[in-house]
């Protein structure tokens, strides 16, 4: 299954058919509720990761059956539209480690839409109200008839990583980027990494502060640091695939670290 995506662009649409979100950066999951049971799936995935998440379990016991498309985001002070780099903390498989974390980074799932049905996205909404009631965990994503209010995010935190807008008439259609579109505020780069220093948080979280070839600072933490040092330890350097807010000549604000080519 490939979920439905926003087309890319530097200039949204406007008009009386488009409604507008707020791009929630984390992590992308598709939600089956029947009954007692409960499957998250990341993505297109097929593995169930239900028991990464606890906290949201007992919240979607409470709901309504359907089949739903959520972002699993990790909101804080600085980041209401979700910090990717802290989701990414609760990437693990360890029980315990998923217990403490859970509590540490507490995840919300913004779901932003119902594809069990098959009808035009105002429809979907109405009845995703009706079968949501929002919760500590469990939120429906909100939409405007403007992008000024995400705007204002943006403006006042700095961290909002971009606007989707979507045609009141479009239907979920996998595989598809029909009527969907995004805009993203924050930067995208590649840079060249040369060094590396190995750190660790007071909760024993390791990770890695990267230096690039021009002095500047990324920290990194969770799997893709094993594979930079790898690389770098092997040749020398490592290229990384960057997102950011702000850049100063000392290093990279709000990093999400993409990829590790």
């Amino acid at each position: 299954m490939t979920l439905m995506k926003p087309l890319k662009t530097k200039e949204l649409p406007k008009g009386d058919n488009i409604v507008y979100e707020l791009k929630f950066d984390g992590g992308s999951a598709r939600i089956n509720k029947q009954g007692e049971k409960i499957e998250i799936f990341h993505g297109d995935r097929e593995i169930v990761q239900t028991h990464k998440y606890p906290e949201v379990v007992s919240e979607l016991q409470k709901q309504k059956d359907g089949l739903y498309i959520a972002e699993i985001c990790v909101i804080d002070s600085e980041h209401p539209g979700g910090n990717f780099n802290l989701y990414q903390k609760r990437m693990c498989e360890n029980f315990f480690k998923i217990q403490r974390r859970s509590k540490q980074y507490p995840v919300t799932l913004v779901i932003h839409d119902v594809i069990d049905i098959d009808e035009p996205l105002l429809t979907r909404r109405e009845i995703l109200k009706k079968r949501i009631s929002p919760s500590l965990h469990v939120k429906v994503i909100g939409q405007y008839d403007s992008p000024e209010p995400i705007l204002e995010l943006q403006k006042k935190y700095g961290t909002i990583e971009g606007i989707v807008a979507k045609s009141i008439d479009s239907k979920y259609r996998m595989d598809t980027r029909s009527g969907w579109w995004k805009k993203r505020f924050n930067i995208e780069d590649t840079v060249k990494v040369v060094e590396y220093e190995e750190w660790e948080k007071s909760d024993g979280t390791p990770g890695i502060v990267m230096t690039t070839d021009d002095g500047k600072r990324i920290n990194l933490a969770g799997p893709k640091q094993y594979e930079a040092k790898e690389k770098i330890d092997a040749t020398g350097f490592a290229m990384v695939e960057i997102a950011y807010h702000k850049v100063s000549d000392k290093g990279f604000r709000f990093t999400t670290v993409k990829r590790i080519l």
